[in-house]
């Protein structure tokens, strides 16, 4: 698997980060204002849901719960196995917890950067 993203994070509550994660053929770097295990990175990464919703987006047949996990955003751009990918992760309902949780927590995102 052959991945660039780049995850710029606002969290009003612990101020800006933002990082790009490289994979190419078992390699795996991680480069920017915060520290993440680039290895954990790539492995989530590699997984199909994960790659999924990435570069397809949330399905517009899903339906969320209205509840409100937080001020967080997470955008990620770049590009996964060739194709392009541009998200932008909120905790604004149920359906963006759940991605923030799928994609970001303690894999993406810095473990200390997490919701709170």
């Amino acid at each position: 698997m052959r991945a660039e993203i780049s995850v710029v994070i606002q969290d009003p509550q612990g101020g800006p980060a933002s990082y790009v994660i490289r994979c190419d053929a078992g390699e795996a770097s991680a480069r920017g204002s915060a520290q993440i295990d680039a290895a954990d990175a790539c492995r989530a990464l590699a997984r199909p849901a994960v790659q999924n919703r990435l570069v397809r987006g949330p399905s517009p047949e899903q339906v969320c719960t209205q509840v409100y996990g937080g001020p967080q955003t997470a955008m990620l751009s770049g590009t996964l196995d060739g194709q392009s990918v541009s998200t932008v992760v909120t905790r604004d309902d149920g359906c963006g917890i759940g991605d923030w949780d799928n994609l970001l927590k303690d894999i993406l995102l810095p473990v200390s950067r997490g919701p709170r």
